[in-house]
């Protein structure tokens, strides 16, 4: 349900960084923006059954000069 609530957003990760285990919702992988994030954590939350979600993500540095 949630990969197909997610489907077509921009700002929705790729199915390979999110992992459900019995009602957690665990986000892995690298976000643009705190909205990402929180996007995904709103999205995640209004899944029923979903108990709670885990943030495992990191923000994306861009490094000046490359």
């Amino acid at each position: 349900m949630l990969m197909s609530d997610l489907a077509g957003r921009g700002w929705a990760f790729p199915g390979r960084n999110i992992v459900v285990r019995e009602g957690v919702v665990h986000l892995w992988g690298t976000v643009w923006s705190s909205d990402q994030r929180d996007a995904m954590r709103i999205a995640s939350q209004s899944i029923p059954g979903v108990k709670r979600v885990e943030d495992h993500t990191i923000p994306y540095h861009i490094v000046p000069g490359l």
